[in-house]
């Protein structure tokens, strides 16, 4: 019998295992072997399983690389879609750009936002993102000027290695490219087609898809401006179909807010996907990468005006930390749960509660039984509303 256990355990782990949560709670986990508009197939422990594409919330790769080299450049598309890039050119109406998880790839200029060719330090990446974020009627060239950002407006014509081609009132000039640090491109009422959810890759790319399948170990996905895009198995961390679903209750600002320090005072009374340490957040052997974290002794209350049908997270405390807290949820004053959560679980808690019709979520972290704050903070990993 342990021989037959043993050959099923190995023969279930040849591919890449991959964690899919659904909008009813479930998690399943296993191989990924076929991907279309209307389903899910995983090959698991116990058989094929079929999940409904329309049900799945995240598909999560736990084995996905976490360190990877960051690419000198950064595409961003008109659809939020973002890709680090090691080689750019921009020519006539289309933009070719190498990436590491993508490979070449040949995109239309009405689907590009910016294209940035400059690394962006200290107080340079805040002013690159304001300059982004700027009402335009025309392309910006951006330059670098020591710790400064200045921009010319014009048409951008030509990108290649070595320069950048603007046409400024009429006239054509070109800038020597080491001299630009980006370029952002004007779009006149680009119209997208509405995202269905979003592909994060390993080395921090983003892809938002109107479509995706699976065909010879590579996810094709349709972009929302039209393009296309093939992006291999490998290269994928994390699948979100959450959009319009689901709230993470991190992005979510308290309506009200209690804190009352007695041992531990200046300390913040709750953060948000990071530890108090600022590490990832982790109960057991189990990591989340979104949640949020509350200090004991902390009343928070959001508003949910009735938009909502469930509220779900895993709850314990932050693996390394020492510490024990006393939690209830209650919505519209009604209590739907309370518990003790105990440092060094080898496991998180579940918390699924019915939130249908209610308006006010409330979450009260107290003491545990040692009767003070030192090291209390509960962890409420992958905390989400759902619809």
């Amino acid at each position: 019998m342990k021989t037959l256990l043993t050959w099923l355990v190995l023969a279930f782990a040849d591919g890449p295992q991959v964690e899919v949560a659904t909008l009813s709670g479930q998690q399943k986990v296993g191989e990924l072997v076929a991907v279309n508009g209307k389903e899910w197939k995983l090959r698991t422990s116990s058989g094929e399983e079929s999940i409904a594409a329309n049900e799945i919330l995240t598909a999560t790769w736990p084995g996905a690389p976490t360190k990877v080299e960051i690419a000198p450049l950064e595409l961003k598309l008109v659809d939020g879609s973002r890709l680090g890039v090691t080689q750019a050119t921009l020519e006539g109406d289309w933009i070719t750009v190498e990436s590491a998880s993508l490979g070449k790839q040949k995109l239309a200029r009405t689907t590009i936002a910016n294209l940035r060719l400059g690394t962006p330090t200290g107080p340079i990446e805040q002013s690159w993102s304001d300059l982004t974020q700027r009402e335009k009627t025309q392309d910006m060239l951006v330059i670098r000027k020591n710790d400064v950002l200045d921009f010319v407006e014009g048409v951008v014509g030509k990108i290649t290695p070595s320069d950048v081609q603007i046409l400024l009132d009429g006239e054509p000039v070109t800038v020597k490219r080491e001299k630009v640090f980006g370029v952002v491109v004007f779009q006149r009422g680009a119209a997208n087609q509405k995202p269905i959810g979003s592909l994060d890759l390993v080395n921090g790319d983003k892809l938002f898809a109107r479509s995706v399948a699976l065909s010879n170990g590579e996810f094709q996905v349709t972009l929302p401006t039209g393009g296309e895009a093939k992006v291999p198995l490998a290269q994928v961390r994390r699948v979100d179909f959450s959009l319009g679903k689901l709230t993470w209750l991190g992005d979510l600002k308290p309506r009200d807010m209690k804190h009352d320090f007695i041992l531990m005072d200046g300390l913040p009374e709750y953060g948000v996907d990071r530890s108090l340490l600022g590490e990832r957040l982790r109960v057991g052997d189990k990591f989340f990468d979104r949640g949020v974290w509350i200090h004991s002794k902390t009343r928070l209350k959001y508003r949910l005006e009735g938009d909502y049908s469930r509220f779900q997270a895993w709850m314990g405390i932050q693996s390394s930390h020492t510490g024990n807290v006393h939690v209830e949820f209650l919505a519209d004053g009604q209590k739907l749960m309370e518990a003790d959560v105990l440092a060094g679980a080898k496991a998180p808690q579940r918390v699924d509660l019915d939130l249908k019709g209610k308006f006010v979520l409330e979450v009260v972290v107290d003491y545990g039984d040692d009767g003070d704050d030192i090291g209390d903070h509960l962890t409420l990993g992958d905390a989400r509303l759902t619809k």
